[in-house]
């Protein structure tokens, strides 16, 4: 497996089922581990048919008049309802591009955290995203971490999008968050050291080698185009984790045009490809070496994963595994989803 070890075990259990009289019932649990971090994921495919006593009743449109009144993203309230930088970070308080714009978060949790308004349309279905919308918010989203590089030696930066209730966000208009700070998170930390170790030790970089490795057995390898590769993750730490590696940078820092514009046409394809198998609200954060940096040992990527489909009243999908133990517990194989979202691809490959 060209020196990348995909391990898993198999964990095997009986039960007697009232469904079918009470007879034996065997069900497997795989628990793979990350090649690089080490990282537990299981993976159940019979809990997708778990009972959920929850309403299956569709919320009312977000359209609505009254939503659109009381959105402070919303034209008419952005400029009076939203926050600005001071004008020595950005001149003027708040940064523009086509519909896109950015300003301060009103409640940050991070040095420096600002919100990326996508589109002057407050709901956007989610197969519906144009990858222009998305390309001026990430070029915009840039814009204000070069600002933020010339303020500090050493900047940690992430682009973040929580799509719908499920996912966190408290707001409906899409957008994206912007975070950025002189430390790096946990997870991040932890990539950051393992493929630096991985490279001291093979003399190559794992990222690129993980890209061989999934290109050649095709299992779940999902596209590609000169700029970015699109695969399902191996021990994923959510449902439909996909990761988009840009393997000629290592940082946000390094992304040009042609970086942007192949990953905005990527996100838009794959949001289609959530649309299709049925999921309607999703996560992204970026992984990236330090913004200045320009390294050997790491790959710029972006994941995502989905969360429970939006309805009036809904079933998590983290509990006490996911949040205490940090272990994801998974109701579809990797394999799966790359052979489910494949098809909607076809124009990288």
């Amino acid at each position: 497996m060209g020196g990348l070890k995909f391990s898993k075990k198999v964990l095997k259990f009986n039960i007697l089922t009232p469904e079918i009289g009470f007879q034996g019932e065997e069900q497997l649990v795989e628990v793979r581990v990350d090649p690089l971090t080490g990282w537990r994921a299981r993976i159940n495919m019979m809990r997708r048919m778990r009972i959920k006593q929850v309403s299956q009743l569709q919320l009312e449109p977000f359209g609505k008049k009254d939503f659109l009144q009381e959105c402070p993203f919303c034209p008419g309230n952005i400029e009076r309802k939203t926050p600005m930088f001071p004008e020595d970070i950005v001149d003027g308080g708040r940064l523009k591009m086509g519909e896109a714009t950015l300003f301060p978060n009103r409640y940050g949790f991070s040095e420096h955290h600002a919100v990326v308004v996508l589109t002057r349309k407050h709901y956007v279905p989610i197969g519906e995203f144009k990858a222009q919308s998305l390309h001026d918010a990430i070029r915009l989203s840039l814009q204000f971490l070069q600002r933020l590089s010339h303020r500090s030696k050493v900047l940690y930066a992430w682009i973040n999008w929580n799509y719908m209730p499920p996912s966190g966000a408290s707001v409906i208009h899409p957008h994206l968050q912007v975070t950025a700070e002189r430390s790096s998170s946990w997870a991040l930390k932890e990539l950051l050291k393992k493929s630096l170790m991985y490279y001291r030790r093979r003399k190559r970089g794992y990222w690129l080698q993980l890209i061989e490795t999934e290109r050649r057995l095709r299992e779940r390898f999902i596209g590609e185009d000169n700029y970015t590769v699109w695969l399902s993750s191996y021990a994923p730490r959510g449902n439909n984790e996909i990761i988009a590696l840009q393997p000629s940078i290592s940082s946000l820092g390094e992304m040009e045009e042609e970086h942007v514009r192949s990953l905005s046409e990527g996100v838009s394809l794959l949001l289609k490809a959530y649309d299709g198998i049925g999921v309607n609200s999703f996560n992204m954060s970026t992984y990236s070496d330090e913004f200045h940096s320009k390294s050997k040992h790491f790959t710029l990527q972006f994941r995502f994963i989905s969360r429970p489909r939006l309805v009036s009243y809904y079933t998590n999908d983290e509990g006490f595994m996911e949040i205490l133990q940090l272990e994801p517990v998974i109701e579809q194989t990797p394999e799966t989803t790359a052979k489910l979202l494949k098809p909607f691809f076809t124009g990288l490959q």
